[in-house]
């Protein structure tokens, strides 16, 4: 009888799997996961079925679970080095930059090592800062598959981020073979260094809200070259983009638009214009906000500095872990300053930790739920300085010409460079690095001195 319910077992954890696989494939994930469950109920001890139940729950955003999947995995076959791969991603997306390297290089001590092993450790020694070492892994992922378009684009940020503008925006250019990345429309032709005077250019849209504000600057550039330049951006940033000088019309994603003579992806404008390091136009404010009433702050005139804090940039779409992990209390020694009156200048959860840790008394709600851009420009244009992890409102902090101090973690934007308390994109920024042994309250601290000095 034993055997009997053994073999059905097998039978229907057999079939289940291969509808698991049929699930995947087709990317019905839930549906997968579910007979996925299924499975490893009926069968335990399979790797394989682990190893794919952990792809597809990563690919849902369930990285706990998916590096649950691969600990089993790896649990019953140990030297496995795609599932070793797939733990170091799954640690990747948590922020858990140690615990991924190590995945990494466990990985890529099992022969033969394939360009997928390099391409993964790389992105994760990127991450924890050390860009030589991301750089040596993508080198030895090129060689055994060249013409990947992936490896070249993220090589070429790590080379941005080495400050080998040059190459590094070069590279980049890989990305317009990547189908999910080449954001172009079929019927304009492709801006080429073509010249540009009584020409129409759009410029289409790629990135985050704060590249997209970061690399606005250009359009003066190609405005002196003769052109009408034109702008796609989401909807939040619309108002702010309208702001600039520079930019004759700016539309939202996918808008139907005629007469245009040229496009170029956002990304490729730095390449095509020639930046680097040492001819970058970094002249702020090039955006310059209209502050009206119904979002006047209530700034008391006895303080000395009125300070807006970001500790989060969630709202726009990061989560705790891939800003950084930073809470509200890592940074309350700042907040705490007298003297000093703060406004949060962050949206959505992240606003709840002002009540969760009881603070309402010291910091106030600066933007409330506000997403639009033009309208927290006016806000941080009311402040005396900004003090924010990496993130949009540091972005348009900069590009007001705004004193703001940047906090970042290891493995930061590649636009923030190596070790520099500088920014070539705004002089206006100063940039608090915080070590790999430092956790955010360590980093909190030494911004807290430095302010209680500008107090003084």
């Amino acid at each position: 009888m034993n055997e009997s319910n053994n073999s059905s077992n097998g039978n229907e954890a057999e079939n289940a799997y291969k509808r698991a696989l049929e699930h995947h494939k087709n990317g019905r994930l839930e549906d997968a996961v579910r007979e996925y469950a299924l499975t490893v109920r009926l069968s335990p001890y399979s790797p394989e079925v682990y190893n794919n139940f952990g792809v597809a729950l990563r690919a849902l955003g369930r990285a706990h679970g998916a590096i649950a999947c691969y600990r089993r995995s790896l649990g019953i076959r140990p030297r496995a080095a795609s599932v070793l791969t797939n733990l170091g991603n799954a640690f990747r997306d948590l922020g858990m930059i140690k615990r991924s390297i190590a995945a990494h290089e466990r990985a890529l001590k099992i022969p033969p090592i394939s360009a997928n092993a390099h391409f993964n450790a790389a992105l994760a020694f990127r991450d924890g800062g050390q860009v030589e070492l991301a750089l040596e892994h993508f080198q030895k992922a090129l060689a055994l598959d060249p013409v990947n378009p992936e490896i070249k684009m993220e090589m070429g940020i790590s080379l941005l981020r080495a400050g080998e503008w040059q190459e590094g925006f070069q590279l980049l250019e890989a990305r317009l073979k990547i189908p999910r990345l080449a954001n172009k429309r079929s019927d304009i032709e492709l801006w080429k260094k073509q010249p540009l005077n009584g020409k129409t250019l759009l410029i289409t849209h790629e990135g985050s809200p704060g590249t997209l504000v970061m690399m606005a600057r250009f359009a003066r550039n190609l405005k002196l070259m003769g052109a009408k330049i034109i702008m796609e951006a989401p909807e939040k940033v619309l108002p702010l983009l309208r702001l600039s000088p520079d930019i004759d019309e700016v539309i939202n994603i996918g808008t139907n638009i005629n007469n245009i003579d040229y496009q170029v992806g956002l990304l490729s404008v730095p390449e095509r214009l020639g930046i680097t390091i040492n001819n970058i136009p970094g002249e702020t404010p090039y955006l310059r906000p209209s502050i009206s009433p119904s979002h006047e702050l209530e700034i008391n005139p006895a303080i000395k500095l009125a300070v807006g804090i970001a500790w989060s940039d969630n709202a726009l779409g990061r989560t705790k872990e891939k800003s950084g992990g930073c809470k509200l209390e890592d940074l309350m020694e700042i907040v705490a300053l007298p003297g000093l009156q703060a406004f949060s200048l962050v949206s959505g959860d992240a606003r709840k930790e002002i009540t969760q840790i009881g603070v309402e008394n010291i910091i106030s709600d600066g933007i409330g739920d506000n997403n639009d851009l033009a309208e927290i420009a006016g806000i941080i244009e009311q402040l005396d300085l900004i003090i924010t992890l990496d993130g949009v409102v540091a972005h348009v902090a900069g590009a007001l010409g705004k004193p703001t101090w940047l906090l970042l973690p290891p493995g930061a934007d590649w636009c923030w460079l190596l070790e520099r308390d500088d920014t070539p994109w705004y002089p206006n920024i100063r940039i608090f690095r915080k070590t790999p042994e430092e956790n955010w309250g360590d980093l909190g601290a030494r911004v807290r001195k430095n302010l209680h000095d500008v107090l003084q």
